[in-house]
């Protein structure tokens, strides 16, 4: 992944990066005009930034050779903490092509168009305020920074587990979770299909006493995915599927 980077941006280093945090990547965050490329790694003292994924595909035009990077960076919550960096092949490697601040995701796959272009299908989630979400993108590279962050999501599922936490006895809470999407092709046409976990109920005592038992877990210990209050309210599985035509997704 670090070749992707040698002619966009000045590569960093941590001395004694703490566990689970990167310790090399671009020196500042994209669109890097604070650290352009240079062949002698900068040691650093904060963070650097670096892609979570490398998606290849022709995102602007049919035939081109391009890298979508999903990446964290210097943007608030607000602006979902990341954004967007598009890469163009060059003679001598990939060169910086566009970035779009606040356009971040989770996981991308490209998806091409009948006209030769690709389309970028990406996955979001996000916390706020005790109410989880998740979001399923179609995002094309054609439309400006404005279009682009003002797309509606193809699928948005809500999640208000831990405001149950805070509710009374007997609140109706719901809780809709999606699994990773797949992508496949049925009568030649590609297909996603989104299984969506739905839990519906009322809190009660023991929806309460798991909720007390998460809060006192540390903020670095893995969740117990049996033990999450929302395992308690009444379950079933849904599927959600949408067609390409070629030019766009429709849901079946």
């Amino acid at each position: 992944m670090a070749a992707l980077l040698q002619n966009v941006c000045q590569m960093g280093t941590l001395p004694k990066p703490s566990p689970g945090i990167l310790s090399f990547g671009c020196a500042c965050c994209a669109p890097f005009d604070g650290c352009r490329p240079s062949d002698a790694p900068l040691v650093v003292d904060q963070e650097v930034y670096f892609p979570s994924q490398a998606v290849s595909g022709a995102f602007t035009s049919a035939g081109a050779d391009q890298r979508a990077l999903p990446m964290a960076g210097c943007e608030p919550h607000s602006e979902n903490y990341g954004g967007m960096v598009l890469l163009e092949r060059g003679p001598n490697g990939f060169l910086f092509h566009r970035y779009v601040s606040g356009l971040s995701a989770d996981h991308c796959w490209p998806v091409r168009r009948d006209d030769g272009r690709d389309l970028l299908v990406c996955t979001r989630g996000d916390v706020h305020q005790g109410m989880a979400d998740q979001q399923l993108f179609v995002w094309d590279f054609a439309d400006s920074d404005a279009q682009l962050l003002g797309r509606d999501a193809l699928l948005y599922v809500s999640d208000d587990e831990m405001s149950g936490c805070w509710s009374d006895l007997g609140t109706a809470v719901a809780s809709t979770e999606m699994r990773t999407p797949s992508l496949g092709k049925r009568a030649g046409h590609v297909e996603i299909s989104v299984e969506l976990d739905v839990r519906e109920g009322r809190v009660n005592a023991a929806y309460l006493a798991r909720c007390k038992e998460r809060q006192q877990t540390p903020d670095d210990a893995p969740v117990n995915a049996k033990r999450r209050p929302r395992i308690l309210l009444r379950g079933h599985t849904e599927r959600v599927t949408f067609r390409f035509d070629g030019a766009k997704f429709v849901r079946r």
